[in-house]
């Protein structure tokens, strides 16, 4: 498996069958591209619809590929009424997508602009994901960590909108994962953080920080 870092909240997930795409936002200013330089998905997803997630660019794709859209119930009802394929499910519920992939939609603590704001949960290959979105501190943490045991987190940490390095690493030592991809910082200087300032507050020794710079990707 690969997982991609692009820019903000966007990642591609690529496994041996399957590609994940999750908040594109083609018109960011640290790595911008097109909608041509994206490979054929099988799943695309948006945490919610801020415009530096991509809900627009999330369901081109979507019918572009005929992946299947996933994302809150009220989002994917929309992209539905757009053309494209949808699931149907709540949140907190996780559900097998197909012989590839479970998915849990989880409720972030964060804003929208019309729907509920979540983060996903993907099991996949053996792997548990886990994209926090734009998540503040939660305290179902712990619930999460006990319930789905999450191998990969991708951690916002920008602040401002996010949560900042302080309380991600807080929250990592709740989670315990394997692997901590942090996100959503140093795209614009109002979000603007230091991987250091992450590492050094975190209590656990099981979580290995893993710095990926725009376009980077890590192996699984």
């Amino acid at each position: 498996m690969k997982i991609t870092f692009l820019a903000q909240s966007w990642f591609l997930i690529q496994t041996t069958t399957k590609t994940i795409g999750i908040d594109i936002w083609l018109s960011n200013p640290v790595k911008p591209l097109t909608h041509a330089d994206i490979p054929k998905l099988d799943y695309s997803c948006c945490t919610h619809d801020h415009g530096d997630h991509g809900f627009e660019t999330m369901m081109e794709l979507a019918r572009r590929d005929d992946a299947l859209f996933l994302s809150g119930y009220e989002m994917m009802k929309h992209a539905h009424a757009q053309w494209c394929r949808t699931e149907q499910a709540s949140v907190w519920w996780l559900f097998r997508v197909d012989d590839d992939l479970e998915l849990a939609l989880v409720p972030a603590f964060h804003t929208s602009d019309t729907w509920q704001a979540i983060w996903f949960i993907f099991c996949i290959e053996g792997k548990t994901i886990y994209h926090m979105g734009d998540t503040a501190f939660m305290s179902e943490f712990g619930m999460i960590r006990d319930v789905y045991r999450p191998d990969i987190v991708m951690i916002p940490i920008g602040w401002r909108y996010t949560m900042w390095p302080r309380e991600a690493w807080y929250a990592l030592d709740i989670l315990q994962p394997t692997v901590a991809i942090p996100m959503h910082y140093n795209t614009f200087p109002k979000i603007i953080q230091h991987i250091d300032d992450l590492r050094k507050g975190m209590k656990t020794n099981m979580t290995n920080i893993v710095e990926l710079h725009p376009g980077e990707t890590y192996g699984v």
